[in-house]
């Protein structure tokens, strides 16, 4: 029903926390088998491993086992070699080498036709957990083809690892006066990129759930425009706007991390194509938000007809605010850094450093510890938080990983120099963090070198006790709190607080994703789903419509 949504406001809900991410799966690769007219193709079954064994191993999540541990015990126990077939045998070689999980495959040649084919093993079970194939049409495109086979590898790794993504999508159709807003994400999605490409598969339904509950919805429209460099598999690839989440996700689904090689990527051409060659609506009422998310800088070709200062002149001139978001590696280059910053600055926008929690056990004593990595710097999770709850910004239910150690100071400097608007829609939905978010240009030079000297201070300088059992990353939160900041300035109004969890609930055919901010709530209500007990919890539905605001109480189970 056009100008009807549904907003939920919830008191106690039930969720699985998103968990960090698990140990890294152990893998091996066997030769693969080479089915071809002539033995002058044999070269390719330990080519092709080896090249598939370097991508996997530059996944963040995933070891390899080093192809002479693997060859020993192919020896040792009389194991087929070259191009093994048996899965029983691959199962036997995993459980020996006490792997995760075996990848074998076969190349299989017609003609000049090529075909890829490759199952993932589960060595604990011994089952093929599934498989994943690519074609070409000729000889010359075979690393072309081992690239996707690659990507489509690693995704099927983890779907079998982490399990597939399953929140559902949530439609409100917006209303005939809706804010509006474009979001382009231009990504770089070479090798070293992995992680993060991961996190947008994982939770971009997620965002999308969590921008379409502002009061009123607002109507979105993303982007995507995937970047390399010159001799990979592509050097840009176009996505264009979308309001269809289902559409968007599946193009997700299908980015994997590639190629790559050298340090700088083509971020000129990202840029322009993101500012000029998709479809951006030209009327000035809409919000135009750009996410630059990458690990390197700028690749500085001679024939480069495009640079940093077009790329300038062309946001201001479309009336877009680039948000650039600095992944890990980006900090061991300054001149990297400088190229983000600046284009971020000089459009309204901003530049932040991607923070990953990092978890350490130490063996002995099961003690855990939490860090925060960002910018180059190691931050004691609990520590840092001590050092800020004096700021104003930071109070119980703050996640400062999830808003990273240098926004949180940058936040407490900025009210320290009067330069949040307290007035403002973004401020009394999201505090501090949610005034500088949406008007970055508000704070100065001065104040964003003082919150990184601020930060810098707040550095661990330590040693890390035990080893790290997790990792993750605040790509999702920076993402959807630029977004809903800038909405809640065009009247959209969100509660920011920080949710502990999510859960679904469903009451005869209608499905609800509510939030829990209270961390004592989420303990009990685990705990209550781990022993299987039932709980009442109590819930309240607001129906708005164009005439009216109607609030009912529900109860469920």
């Amino acid at each position: 029903m056009r100008g009807k949504y549904t907003a939920i406001l919830v008191a106690l809900v039930l969720a699985a926390l998103t968990a960090p991410a698990l140990a890294k799966v152990q893998l091996g690769v066997l030769y693969f088998k080479v089915q071809a007219p002539d033995e002058s193709y044999d070269y390719l079954s330990e080519g092709l491993a080896e090249m598939l064994m370097t991508d996997l191993a530059n996944q963040p999540d995933i070891t390899v086992v080093e192809r002479e541990r693997l060859d020993q015990v192919l020896q040792e126990h009389a194991l087929g070699g070259t191009g093994i077939t048996d899965p029983e045998e691959a199962v036997e070689v995993g459980r020996i080498l006490k792997l995760d999980l075996m990848i074998m495959g076969s190349l299989t040649m017609v003609g000049e036709s090529m075909r890829l084919d490759a199952q993932v093993l589960g060595v604990e079970t011994g089952e093929i957990l599934g498989g994943v194939r690519a074609e070409s049409g000729s000889v010359e495109g075979v690393f072309e083809m081992l690239d996707m086979l690659s990507g489509q590898l690693v995704d099927k790794i983890r779907d079998v690892r982490y399990g597939k993504p399953d929140t559902p999508v949530i439609f409100v159709e917006p209303g005939e006066d809706a804010p509006r807003m474009d979001v382009a994400f231009l990504v770089d999605t070479t090798g070293s990129m992995g992680d993060e490409i991961e996190v947008v598969k994982q939770k971009m339904r997620e965002i999308a759930a969590e921008i379409a509950q502002g009061n009123p919805a607002p109507a979105v429209r993303f982007a995507i425009v995937e970047y390399r460099d010159r001799g990979d598999a592509y050097v840009t690839k176009i996505s264009d706007f979308t309001y269809d989440v289902v559409e968007l996700h599946g193009v997700i689904n299908a980015i994997y991390a590639g190629g790559g090689g050298d340090t700088p990527e083509s971020v000129y051409r990202a840029l322009d194509d993101g500012l000029n060659e998709i479809d951006w609506d030209d009327d000035n009422e809409v919000t135009k938000l750009v996410f630059l998310i990458g690990d390197a800088g700028p690749h500085e070709y001679d024939d480069e007809y495009y640079d940093l200062e077009d790329a300038i002149d062309d946001a201001q001139d479309l009336g877009a605010s680039i948000f650039a978001i600095g992944c890990s590696g980006l900090d061991q280059d300054p001149g990297a850094t400088a190229a983000f910053k600046q284009v971020a600055y000089e459009t309204n926008g901003s530049f932040e450093y991607l923070s990953y929690r990092q978890i350490y056990q130490d063996a002995a004593t099961g003690e855990v510890a939490s860090y925060i990595y960002e910018g180059g710097r190691y931050y004691d999770e609990e520590t840092v938080r001590r050092e800020l709850e004096d700021s104003g910004v930071v109070d119980d239910d703050t996640d400062i990983f999830d808003i990273g150690v240098t926004r949180i100071n940058k936040a407490a400097e900025a009210v320290e120099r009067g330069e949040v608007d307290t007035e403002s829609e973004a401020y009394g939905d999201g505090g501090a963090v949610g005034g500088i978010t949406s008007s970055p240009s508000t704070v100065s030079e001065d104040t964003v070198a003082a919150a990184e000297e601020r930060a810098s201070g707040m550095a661990y300088t330590g040693g890390m006790s035990g080893s790290m059992v997790a990792q993750e990353n605040n790509l999702d939160s920076l993402i959807t709190q630029v977004i809903q900041s800038n909405a809640a300035e065009r009247g959209v109004s969100y509660d920011m607080g920080v949710s502990q969890a999510r859960v679904l609930v469903r009451q005869g055919e209608r499905e609800y994703w509510v939030n829990i901010t209270d961390p004592d709530q989420v303990d009990r209500l685990r705990e209550a789903a781990e022993n299987d007990e039932t709980l009442w919890l109590a819930a309240g539905v607001k129906t708005v419509t164009d005439e009216e605001s109607e609030e009912t109480s529900i109860a469920f189970k």
